[in-house]
């Protein structure tokens, strides 16, 4: 047997495959759902995040102007807070300023990085034990990266 034979022996009816009923393979009701959550989520954050920004962009009620912030770009995090604000700036400082557009984009931002902790908690009630167990461990893995900002920095804080 060739090498061609070979691999068309082992390609045979691989990718044919249909069920024998004739119809598709459905996706699992957990997989439904947690693309569904993750879709909506995404919609919803992309939207805050351009509407935001755009409003921010065009200089519409900033936390600090987008000029401020092109020319002192070059500076590490702490001086550039520090100059700007009079102090450093740590964890979630945003949620404190959220009549401002340049922070209001950033809770859109917010929504696609928890959009996949979301989906998976929607979907953890139709799942089956063993993926129960990874949707939890995987969980809790997201909570710590999303509660670290805050208990390191005496809780969400900063100024």
């Amino acid at each position: 047997m060739t090498a061609q034979e070979k691999v068309q022996h082992l390609d045979d009816g691989y990718f044919d495959w249909e069920p024998e009923s004739g119809e598709a393979p459905q996706p699992e009701p957990m997989n439904l759902i947690f693309a569904k959550v993750m879709e909506i989520l995404t919609y919803v954050g992309m939207i805050v995040m351009v509407v935001f920004g755009a409003a921010y962009l065009f200089g519409i009620k900033p936390f600090i102007h987008p000029s401020v912030v092109v020319s002192n770009w070059h500076l590490e995090a702490d001086k550039f807070w520090t100059l700007i604000k009079g102090h450093p700036i740590r964890g979630y400082y945003f949620f404190k300023h959220l009549n401002t557009m340049d922070c209001l984009s950033l809770l859109g931002i917010s929504t696609l990085a928890i959009a996949p902790f979301v989906s998976m908690l929607f979907s953890f009630f139709k799942a089956d034990k063993t993926y129960k167990i990874f949707f939890l461990i995987v969980m809790a893995i997201f909570m710590f990266a999303i509660l670290k900002p805050i208990l390191l920095t005496n809780l969400g804080g900063g100024h």
